[in-house]
Formats: C-alpha cells, structure tokens, sequence
C-alpha cells in the first residue's frame, strides 16, 4: 500500500516513480535500483523541492548530472581541519577579491592515517568573480610539511596574474582578472604529509 505522505511527496515533486527500492549484492558489487518508470529520470530533490541531482535515463544509456556547490568567499576561509572541510569536497569558491587588503583560503592537512584516508580525493576549485587590488593567495594546513604543486596557463597579456610557487597559489590582485580560477586535488595524504595538485587558468 502506498503512503499517504508517498502520495503527498509525488504531488508536490519530491519524488518521482515508484517508491520501490531494490538491493543487490553479489560479485563484488553491492548495487541499489530504484524501480520506477522505465524511461523517467531518476530525481533527487530536497524536502524543499529544490533539484539536486537526476540520473538520466537518456533513451537507456544513462548519465548523472548534479549542481555544483557554490561558495561565496570575501575574506579568509580556513578549511585546515579535515573534518571541516570533508562537506566543502567538489565545491567552487566564487572569490570577491578586497580592494583593501589581501586574504587567504586554507588547505585541510590530514594528522593521521584516518584523515589521509578521508581527505584523498578533495577537490575544489577557485574562481576569482570580482577582481581588486589585493592579493588573494591559497595555501597548505600545515605549512611545514603539506605540498602544492600544479602548473598555471596564461594568456600572453597577464603572464604572472597568477603564480603556484613555494606551495603557494597565488592570485596577483593589480593582474587578476574575474574568471581567473585554479582548480585543486588532493591526491594523496598520510600523518606526515598531504599532497595537493593544482592548475591554474588565467584569461588573455
């Protein structure tokens, strides 16, 4: 029988198909299907009704699509516990940069082999919305032993608008233009150490 707030869910577009939920497991793979109408995507949304993310169905070849989280940053963000930082994985910091004085965003460094773990694979991207005078520059958790490396394409006009130098990224405020961004990974962390890949695109 199906619910009352099944019912009431479907109305207001929370929930799509049938509220039917298969698991399998065998073969080395666990797997979970949601049964509902052969050719409707699969949507997810929030109590709210808001889209978050749809599983296409795509005539039978499939796909996923999602929303990227956005978030705003106009002054220092530091994200250096990985506890803290775990929910900002995948995000984009849309950067408002300060005519008055310079900022900084903060890598997560991993203290143990759990956090290594847990923080390989974050990811995040950088993208300059509002371009000012100061610098705004990204740096390691912990400062004496975390890596960034990385590489920065420029456009021949602003060559050093950007730099990733001494484990720094640096955004160079009187250079920087909006849509300047860099585009940062984890790709690898233990107690000692965490390892940041960074690329860096600057316009013409």
């Amino acid at each position: 029988m199906t619910s009352s707030n099944y019912k009431r869910d479907k109305y207001l577009g929370r929930i799509h198909g049938k509220p039917n939920v298969k698991i399998v497991n065998g073969g080395g793979v666990s797997a979970t299907y949601f049964q509902g109408d052969g050719s409707a995507d699969l949507v997810f949304k929030q109590y709210d009704g808001y889209e978050v993310a749809r599983v296409h169905d795509n005539e039978g070849m499939g796909g996923f699509g999602y929303r990227k989280l956005i978030v705003n940053v106009e002054d220092d963000l530091d994200l250096s516990s990985v506890a803290d930082a775990i929910p900002y994985s995948g995000a984009v910091f849309s950067v408002e940069m300060n005519g008055s004085e310079a900022f900084t965003i903060t890598l997560p460094t991993a203290a143990s082999a759990a956090e290594g773990a847990a923080i390989t694979g974050w990811n995040c991207s950088v993208i300059i919305t509002t371009a000012a005078a100061q610098n705004v520059i990204v740096i390691r958790g912990d400062t004496s032993n975390d890596i960034i490396s990385g590489i920065v394409l420029s456009g021949d006009a602003t060559p050093n608008a950007m730099t990733i130098t001494g484990n720094i990224i640096t955004f160079v405020g009187p250079l920087t233009a909006a849509g300047n961004r860099v585009d940062i990974t984890c790709v690898g962390a233990d107690e000692d150490n965490t390892f940041y890949s960074a690329q860096a695109f600057c316009g013409q």
